[in-house]
């Protein structure tokens, strides 16, 4: 997963899984460190930004780089569940297996 392949507001439906992946459910798929840099990317492109959940983001939780406070949504959930277990499901298969399927829906996950 590279940052600067996403645009800013796929940068925000990350942000919002992986906050409540990791605040709500205890389970992480990012590391730190990208969700750090995934939180100073929307940051510097807050202005361009216009996905829908925008309003439930402050700039203080990104500039202190946590999703605690957030208020999430039966969506945010939802997609976060099925981004989760397509990850576990990946991370079991094979790089055969990964290069048989082509581009993942994980890639393709908010595209």
């Amino acid at each position: 997963m590279k940052l600067d392949d996403f645009s800013p507001n796929r940068c925000v439906a990350f942000y919002m899984m992986s906050s409540y992946l990791y605040y709500e459910k205890d389970k992480q798929v990012l590391t730190d460190g990208m969700f750090d840099q995934m939180c100073k990317k929307i940051l510097k492109t807050w202005d361009q930004i216009d996905h829908p959940h925008k309003k439930l983001i402050d700039k203080e939780s990104l500039e202190a780089g946590t999703g605690y406070y957030i208020k999430y949504t039966n969506m945010i959930k939802g997609a976060a569940e099925s981004w989760y277990t397509e990850n576990q499901r990946l991370k079991k298969m094979t790089p055969r297996q990964k290069a048989s399927l082509g581009q993942s829906s994980l890639e393709n996950f908010f595209q």
